[in-house]
């Protein structure tokens, strides 16, 4: 069930870019 390592840092860096998906994804594990 988990992504690849390579998938994570790709998406890690695309989040860094993104402040909007950063806080985004902030606010989702607090919710969780």
């Amino acid at each position: 069930m988990n992504p690849s390592p390579s998938f994570w840092q790709a998406s890690w860096q695309r989040l860094k870019k993104n402040k909007g998906a950063m806080a985004g994804l902030v606010m989702i594990v607090i919710a969780i």
